[in-house]
């Protein structure tokens, strides 16, 4: 005759408190991430920039002989902001007025496409695309046809865009000032027994984000090039004018975008020109 044995689980008191405590802080701490999910961006760009200019820092303070490094670290900001203030003139006006250029005259060149005598055209006509070509013309006609509604709304983005710039500036200045007493004290309250073990994996750490971070911004740098130069000699031997520089700087942007960077910058550059050329395209 078999018997049956019965279990009892036993939970004790402290334990539900413990479950309780846990699922509130989680909680509480998902809901401060959703409120100050835009502060934490701002903090982690500004340590991200700070790694990546790091070493351009100790690079100048070391070459020049730079002791204090606030001096350092201000002769660099200078050089990015040169670069920066340089790239953003060469780029951002014709970028901008080629935007809105292609914006207005989008639906009238979607119009004029549909009666072309070209392979693209063809496929269109062949399939019957026609009709959604026309919705698309129509909807960009009514979208575009008062600027003057969204100019507060781009304004505020814009005031609102510069106020993060400036202050992920100024977080990376500071975190680059202060970054080796923060490091120092950081590593003062280790143990001793791990401290050199845990340097050596922290300094591997941070080589490979700084290379990485150099190493993107030379392969974003190297394509802008190539498709300044490609689009210069395509557009002249087909005889079409682009605006190669903005395109380029399309490139460079896009670019910086890790995996995926490299192939949306070729696919909007490709769209563009399509419009403007099937051979400049290929």
């Amino acid at each position: 005759m078999a018997f049956k044995h019965k279990e009892t689980l036993i939970i004790e008191n402290r334990t539900i408190i413990r479950v309780i405590a846990l699922v509130v802080a989680s909680y509480l701490f998902l809901q401060f991430l959703g409120r100050e999910i835009h502060v934490i961006t701002l903090l982690l760009t500004a340590a991200f920039l700070a790694m990546a200019l790091n070493p351009a820092v100790s690079w100048l303070s070391r070459r020049f002989g730079i002791k204090r490094r606030v001096r350092a670290t201000a002769a660099a900001y200078l050089i990015v902001l040169f670069v920066l203030i340089g790239f953003t003139s060469l780029v951002v006006p014709p970028l901008a007025s080629e935007t809105v250029d292609f914006v207005k005259t989008l639906p009238d060149t979607i119009e004029s496409f549909e009666t072309q005598d070209s392979v693209l055209a063809r496929f269109v006509r062949k399939y019957e695309l026609d009709d959604q070509l026309s919705d698309i013309s129509s909807n960009i006609r009514e979208n575009t046809a008062n600027y003057s509604r969204p100019v507060l709304s781009t304004a505020g983005r814009i005031g609102s865009t510069l106020l993060s710039a400036i202050t992920v500036m100024v977080l990376a200045f500071m975190m680059l000032v202060e970054g080796p007493a923060w490091y120092k004290k950081f590593w003062a309250l280790q143990p001793a027994k791990h401290r050199a073990r845990n340097q050596a994996v922290a300094a591997r750490m941070y080589r490979v984000i700084t290379k990485y971070i150099n190493g993107q911004v030379l392969i974003a740098a190297i394509a802008a090039g190539f498709a300044l130069v490609a689009l210069l000699i395509a557009g002249a031997i087909f005889n079409v004018s682009v605006n190669a520089i903005a395109l380029s700087g399309i490139v460079f942007l896009f670019g910086l975008i890790p995996l995926i960077g490299n192939t949306l910058a070729a696919a909007v550059v490709v769209l563009i020109c399509l419009f403007s050329s099937l051979g400049l395209a290929i």
